[in-house]
């Protein structure tokens, strides 16, 4: 195995642990049913628009991205493998997002403009440098 490629998967590995603390992160301190719940600390978040996007809509986005730099650290050279656990992947995110209750239709584009983040990170940065 080639030396790029084991710095790629360990810099995948990175990526899908550093967005699944960021995920959990935003889910634990800012959604109001979480017993760490910022607002318990005396702090006021706004609530508008943008912040129920980032508070209720990214947290899916960092977990697909997560599950998907596990897959890509461990099978970053076989992209037909890749391929069919992402969307096996996609498929189980989106129908535990249906079985939750919690499923709308900006979970989805925030998981699909996620999903096409990584692709293109997989596409266009490290399938270059290492091959």
């Amino acid at each position: 195995m080639d030396i790029n490629n084991i710095k790629i998967k360990w810099i995948y590995l990175f990526i899908s642990f550093f967005s699944l603390f960021i995920g959990i992160s935003i889910y634990f301190l800012y959604r109001e049913n979480s017993i760490l719940y910022i607002k318990n600390w005396g702090f006021t978040i706004e609530n508008n628009i943008f912040t129920s996007f980032i508070i209720y809509n990214i947290p899916d986005g960092l977990w697909f991205l997560s599950g998907l730099s596990l897959i890509r650290s461990v099978w970053f050279s076989e992209k037909s493998i890749c391929d069919i656990y992402s969307i096996i992947f996609l498929s189980i995110a989106i129908i535990l997002e249906i079985i939750i209750g919690t499923f709308d239709i900006i979970d989805l584009l925030v998981i699909i403009l996620f999903a096409i983040f990584e692709y293109n990170m997989y596409s266009n940065i490290w399938r270059k440098k290492c091959y």
